[in-house]
């Protein structure tokens, strides 16, 4: 991804979600996405999180308001189990925009936030927690760990394991693979990583990711 205009990118995201807060007013934005956007804007995403009871419904009614190019359906971990996720892809004001609309099964274990647009923001805490799982299940993706690294100024990684752990069952070995895992792709292709964090704004360097991560393992293995 490469946005020449980020800030008509966080535009026409602001126009989509607006739109959907008008469409339903139970559809909570949390994960990267919510972080991204509501608390630090570390760096720019061209994909939109929302979490939401009924994924297929939402995307429907999508339909009408919307210009939907294409419509995915998956499955997505949620920890304990594998829930639906319904991906479409749009472009507004010329931009390319990713909307995943995914099964909540969290819903009211953290405390959310009504925004003015009708949507609700989940709070840093349940924002934490789905990172986390994300990275858990993708963990070679090193945006992941971007995010993490920026929320771990606010809330301590190793602090956090222990109601993470509560509400999932993973364990910090778990995260500690992860982390592994995502050190060995970081090893592998410094150039590719460096990339990907300056296409998406990033103002760090695959040697800074290295060493936070490096630092995370060496915490959560005491």
């Amino acid at each position: 991804m490469f946005i020449a205009d980020a800030g008509k990118l966080l535009d026409t995201q602001d126009k989509i979600l607006t739109e959907l807060g008008n469409l339903d007013k139970e559809l909570i934005i949390s994960g990267s996405f919510g972080f991204v956007r509501a608390y630090s804007q570390h760096r720019i995403t061209d994909t939109i999180q929302i979490y939401t009871q009924n994924p297929e419904i939402v995307s429907e009614k999508l339909k009408d308001i919307i210009d939907i190019r294409e419509v995915f359906i998956s499955e997505r971990w949620q920890i304990p189990e594998k829930v639906p996720q319904v991906s479409v892809s749009t472009v507004k004001d010329g931009i390319n925009l990713k909307i995943h609309l995914i099964k909540d099964i969290f819903q009211g274990m953290f405390e959310k936030t009504k925004l003015e647009i009708g949507l609700y923001l989940e709070d840093l805490e349940g924002i934490y927690h789905r990172i986390l799982l994300d990275l858990v299940n993708s963990p070679e993706n090193i945006l992941y760990a971007v995010d993490i690294a920026y929320i771990d100024d606010e809330y301590h990684l190793v602090d956090f394991i222990e109601i993470f752990s509560r509400n999932t069952g993973i364990k910090s070995d778990s995260v500690v693979e992860s982390f592994k895992k995502l050190l060995e792709v970081m090893d592998k292709d410094r150039f590719s990583i460096d990339r990907t964090l300056r296409e998406h704004g990033v103002n760090i360097s695959s040697n800074v990711m290295k060493r936070w991560t490096k630092a995370k393992i060496e915490e959560l293995s005491q």
